[in-house]
């Protein structure tokens, strides 16, 4: 151990959180970041093996007596690895990465996860820039509070870009088609993960015109940012919805959205710190879900070495926030009290037995920033690059890693098909819940104990958020597959079976001019999808001559004024929005 530079003592006597700061300190200054993360006893030096083999035994106590170190240890440990084998970072610049992070202050999980999203987000260390608007597993691009380049959203949304060659259905002229049919063409021509967020809309008289509004016409009907979908959501799907939402701020003091998975995962990590040391209350939820939820602002790297202060909570452009507290959904029970019922369904010896060792842990880890990384690339514009699609498959790819690692290490045999990644279907994870419910009835108390962390991610009750319902949901007509639908059908039974869980998600919808119209959705999904997710090109410079709101208008429009002879039947729907003029 002194021959490495590592103080045992201090190992030893860590707790949870400072024994990270230790290993990460020490790992950067002994260039140790591609060899040691995984504390695995396979070099040719056997001084470095008998190191591995203590720090290995040393986090599985720790994590026997917390299981948030688990995540910890992913979010602190694994993800800085695989930024050097991506090759994000390097040695020489890692000391500014952890100077950024604030290694040494033993800051919780949501704020190390959000520290390394801007952190990302500001060019990945390269001070002075300009916030680079991309995919990553640390956050999602998107906009933070106004909708301020229609033009993009529009695009990317929904694909017309201003140009003479804009999508046919959204400038057709619809003479002599009855108003069912014209409905029915524009969702049509949409991407299927938009169609059920309109088709709701569209049946319960949702008025797409927002005349007299000071926002641009498409916020909150036909494209969202944070801040007004935050707005318009019900108090807890809002909570849930926050717990990924966090603003980045650049050294010129642009400011821009990030949606990120990592913070889900770092919630779930602080959820869990409420039962390391007896059973977690409704309150002591709900305070801390209050706290993880705030969209708070965080600076990118700047050129201006020394302390970097967070910007206050709710920061900057925030009025859409909290413009109204929205009414909670009549007769459901709280996202905190399933929380705590979730906590406590876990027997503090069961908590215990959970632990995995910090190898099949990392391999969790490589497989599903390997899934991500193919998700990432496969997002087909106008077909599945939305941020609700993204969510649920990033969800299906982290849980399909931490069982099918986990079963690896229990020694039990994995078949062909539940070993590929779920990277655009659920097949794979559904062979996977199938073969562990086989395994499980077994009652082989091993493979058990091996399955238990696994078995307590799987049944947390926030994956009901995010999780599509059916394979319709993500591809439309052209769904071959039930997976999606079989999986959620598993998930209920498991939060039922091991929670007591029969609670029917519904998440509240309400308009933002008029807090009387509200639409009822069964999870967030189909509402992330309005969220535009940046990055691709610009949009065309002509796009400003055919103004968003006036071409997405014509789903409430639906029609351009027709001939004195023909008549229309108009939804209430149709009648609140102002038609678009014709054309000369």
């Amino acid at each position: 151990m002194q021959s490495m530079d590592l103080d045992a003592t201090a190992v030893r006597d860590a707790g949870p959180e400072r024994i990270f700061v230790i290993l990460m300190n020490w790992m950067s200054d002994r260039q140790l970041w591609l060899d040691m993360p995984r504390f695995q006893p396979d070099g040719p030096d056997d001084g470095r093996n008998l190191v591995a083999i203590y720090l290995a035994a040393t986090l599985v106590d720790q994590f026997r007596a917390n299981p948030n170190a688990m995540i910890d240890y992913w979010t602190r440990i694994c993800t800085i690895r695989e930024l050097f084998d991506s090759h994000v970072v390097d040695h020489l610049g890692v000391g500014a990465l952890m100077q950024h992070l604030k290694v040494g202050t033993n800051e919780k999980t949501m704020q190390f996860a959000s520290r390394l999203a801007s952190w990302e987000a500001g060019g990945a260390g390269a001070t002075g820039r300009q916030l680079s608007r991309a995919i990553r597993l640390s956050g999602v691009s998107v906009p933070a509070t106004r909708l301020r380049e229609p033009a993009s959203v529009q695009y990317e949304l929904y694909g017309i870009d201003g140009s003479d060659s804009q999508r046919e259905v959204f400038t057709k002229t619809f003479d002599e088609t009855d108003e069912t049919e014209c409905t029915n063409l524009l969702i049509a021509a949409m991407a299927a993960p938009l169609q059920g967020f309109h088709k709701r809309l569209m049946s319960n008289g949702w008025p797409y015109n927002h005349s007299g509004s000071k926002r641009p016409g498409i916020t909150g009907s036909l494209a969202n940012s944070l801040g007004s979908l935050r707005a318009q959501l019900d108090p807890d799907s809002g909570t849930v919805f926050g717990l990924g939402a966090m603003h980045v701020v650049s050294a010129q003091h642009s400011e821009n959205g990030i949606y990120s998975f990592l913070r889900i995962v770092s919630a779930i990590g602080e959820l869990t710190d409420l039962i390391k040391d007896g059973r977690a209350s409704d309150d002591a939820v709900e305070a801390l879900l209050v706290r993880l939820s705030q969209i708070r602002s965080y600076p990118a790297p700047s050129p201006i070495q020394g302390d970097l202060q967070d910007v206050d909570p709710l920061g900057g452009e925030n009025e859409l926030l909290d413009t109204r507290l929205n009414a909670q959904v009549e007769g459901q029970e709280s996202i905190a009290h399933l929380l705590a019922t979730w906590l406590n369904s876990f027997e503090q010896d069961e908590i215990r037995r959970m632990a995995l060792a910090p190898v099949t842990l990392a391999r969790i880890w490589t497989r599903f920033t390997y899934a991500f990384t193919t998700i990432r690339d496969g997002l087909q514009h106008l077909r599945t690059r939305y941020l609700g699609v993204l969510m649920h498959r990033s969800a299906i790819a982290f849980l399909h890693s931490v069982g099918v690692e986990s079963l690896r290490a229990s020694g039990e045999p994995l078949g062909a098909k539940m070993v590929d990644n779920p990277v655009k279907s659920s097949e794979p994870f559904l062979s996977l819940l199938k073969r562990i419910d086989e395994v499980d009835a077994t009652g082989n108390p091993s493979v058990r104990d091996a399955m238990l962390w696994f078995q307590f991610l799987f049944s947390c009750p926030l994956w009901d958020y995010f999780l599509a319902k059916t394979d319709t949901s993500i591809y439309g007509v052209d769904a071959r597959s039930s997976a999606t639908q079989e999986v959620y059908t598993l998930y209920r039974k498991r939060l039922e079976n091991r929670c007591g869980i029969t609670r029917t998600l519904q998440v509240q919808l309400t308009h933002l001019d008029d807090p009387d119209m509200t639409v009822e959705f069964d999870s967030l999904y189909s509402v992330l999808n309005t969220v535009q997710i940046q990055g691709l090109r610009s949009a065309n410079s002509n796009a400003k001559s055919s103004p968003v709101a006036e071409v997405l208008s014509r789903l409430g429009a639906v029609v351009e004024p027709a001939p004195a002879s023909v008549k229309m039947r108009r939804s209430p729907a149709l009648r609140r929005a102002r038609p678009l003029p014709a054309k000369s």
